[in-house]
């Protein structure tokens, strides 16, 4: 396109938005120009709604990848070795465990240094929701399911244990941090239950 077309489109646009000015300001269309001026303000905020709907988007994926990078450390870390703490918690309450099935299974478990290692996990993983940097809707969702299961491993009938090697390790101690993980990130059921 040479100069002269680019000069000459420049004039249509110029005489077609001088026309339209002088179609809308005269009084004798004002109602027109009115209906006309709502339908333009409304395609305006659509399109702007649209926008700002991207944007939200485009920040809630690089969120949900920072959420997803925790949760792939937890998978490949943290895990199998929660799940082992969990099942050894409530296999202490069971009349038919005995002491020496009880003791080979512990033997290949850290299990305070499992749990010191899963509540700087959850404390991580809850500072980056309330900081803004992970996805709150995935992130609390996970943090609910989690924290409640290990809770309710590890407080749940603790009258009942009959291992003597479980108790010996007190690693009860937690309720309140569970109990506040629970009341920020779990809903008002799971918030009265608890």
């Amino acid at each position: 396109m040479g100069n002269k077309e680019k000069e000459e489109d420049r004039q249509r646009v110029s005489r077609i938005l001088t026309g339209l000015w002088a179609f809308l300001s005269d009084p004798r269309y004002s109602t027109v120009a009115t209906w006309l001026q709502t339908v333009i303000l409304a395609v305006t905020l659509v399109y702007a709604g649209a926008q700002v709907s991207q944007l939200i988007e485009q920040n809630r994926g690089f969120k949900r990848e920072k959420f997803y990078g925790f949760l792939a450390e937890y998978n490949d870390h943290l895990a199998s070795r929660i799940e082992l703490v969990r099942r050894l918690a409530w296999r202490s309450r069971l009349p038919e465990v005995t002491t020496e099935q009880f003791k080979n299974e512990m033997s290949g478990a850290d299990v305070k240094g499992t749990i010191d290692e899963y509540l700087r996990f959850v404390y991580r993983l809850d500072t980056c929701v309330t900081s803004e940097v992970c996805d709150k809707e995935k992130t609390s969702e996970f943090l609910c399911a989690d924290v409640e299961r290990t809770y309710l491993a590890l407080n749940h009938d603790l009258e009942r244990t009959h291992q003597h090697d479980w108790e010996a390790l007190q690693v009860w101690g937690h309720e309140i941090f569970f109990s506040q993980m629970i009341d920020n990130h779990c809903g008002f059921f799971n918030r009265t239950y608890f």
